[in-house]
C-alpha cells in the first residue's frame, strides 16, 4: 500500500508538472494596464523581444485608449536578423499579417483593439512587433511604467542583445513595406516604452513534455485500478 501510494505520488507529480508545460490560453505580450494616451504619435513604433522557444501568434493589437476615430492604425510583426551581434533592421521581413484596424475590423477589450490573425509560429530570434498610424500613444519617458510584459515562463524576453529595444520612424503605414520604416533606436527608458502595437500568443512546448504528462496521467489510472481491489480483501 505504502509502496503504490508512493508511486501515485510520483505520478501526480510528473503530470502536474508536465501538463504546467503544455499550451493553456493565449497571453497578451504587451498588456496596457491602465495606461491613457499621454502623446500624439501618428508614426511607426517598434519594440523587439526575443524568442527563446518556439511560440504560436493567434492575434495582434493595437493601443485604443478613446477610439481611432478617422485613423487606420496597421500592426505586424518582423523578422530582424542578427549580423555579428547587431540588428540588420535593413534586412528585416515581415511574418505575420498586417491587421489594419478599420471600422468593423477588430474588438476592443478595455484599451487594447484586437485582430485575430492565422496562427502564425515563430521560432527563436529576434523579433519587433511595429505599430503605425495610432491617434495616440503611451510613452512612459518621464511617466510611470504601466505596460506589463508577459514571458509565459521564459519563451520570450523583451528587447534584443541586452538592449531595451525600442525603436520610432517617420512612416505612418506598414502596408509600403519595412524599408526604413523603423529607423532609429530608442535606448533610454524601461523595455517595454510604449503603448502601441502588441499580440497574443501561447508558448509551443517540446512534445516529449506532453507526452511525459500523458504516461503519468496513464500510470495514475493503472495504479489506481490495482489499488481498490487489495482494499476489497
Amino acid at each position: 500500500m505504502k509502496a503504490n501510494n508512493i508511486l501515485k505520488q510520483i505520478g501526480l507529480g510528473l503530470a502536474i508538472t508536465s501538463l504546467a508545460a503544455c499550451p493553456a490560453g493565449a497571453i497578451v505580450a504587451y498588456n496596457f494596464g491602465s495606461a491613457t494616451g499621454n502623446q500624439i504619435w501618428n508614426d511607426t513604433l517598434g519594440e523587439t523581444f526575443t524568442v527563446n522557444s518556439q511560440i504560436t501568434v493567434t492575434s495582434l493589437g493595437a493601443f485604443d485608449p478613446s477610439g481611432f476615430g478617422a485613423f487606420t492604425p496597421e500592426v505586424a510583426i518582423y523578422s530582424v536578423p542578427v549580423v555579428a551581434g547587431v540588428l540588420d533592421m535593413g534586412a528585416a521581413s515581415l511574418v505575420s499579417p498586417v491587421a489594419i484596424f478599420s471600422d468593423g475590423s477588430y474588438t476592443v477589450s478595455g484599451n487594447t483593439a484586437s485582430i485575430g490573425i492565422s496562427p502564425v509560429t515563430l521560432g527563436a530570434g529576434v523579433y519587433m512587433i511595429a505599430a503605425a498610424g495610432l491617434p495616440s500613444i503611451y510613452n512612459s519617458y518621464g511617466a510611470p511604467t504601466v505596460v506589463g510584459l508577459n514571458t509565459a515562463g521564459g519563451a520570450i524576453t523583451y528587447g534584443s542583445l541586452g538592449q531595451p529595444g525600442d525603436y520610432y520612424g517617420a512612416n505612418t503605414t506598414l502596408t509600403g513595406g519595412f524599408g526604413s520604416l523603423i529607423a532609429d533606436p530608442y535606448g533610454v527608458g524601461p523595455v517595454g516604452r510604449y503603448g502601441a502595437g502588441t499580440f497574443e500568443f501561447t508558448a509551443v512546448p517540446e512534445a516529449q513534455t506532453c507526452a511525459v504528462a500523458g504516461v503519468a496521467m496513464l500510470g495514475l489510472v493503472f495504479i489506481g485500478r490495482k489499488v481498490i481491489p487489495l482494499r476489497n480483501v
